[in-house]
């Protein structure tokens, strides 16, 4: 591996919204990405913020483009 970036070896970027089924919607209109898989309220064990523990409502909406 070397130290430059190979964008064609992305196989994954993420975004942090409001609104995962309206950032999914907006995607497939103007992208044609999709169909998108939505997941809510995923579970993630032992979260932390800025070091103290805290807990996290997780959504993801999840395509291949």
């Amino acid at each position: 591996m070397g130290d430059s970036l190979n964008l064609q070896n992305i196989v994954q970027i993420a975004y942090y919204v409001n609104d995962v089924e309206a950032a999914a919607q907006k995607a497939h209109a103007t992208f044609g990405t999709g169909p998108f898989f939505i997941y809510k309220n995923i579970e993630l064990l032992d979260v932390s913020y800025r070091g103290q523990k805290s807990e996290l409502d997780h959504s993801s909406a999840y395509a291949q483009a």
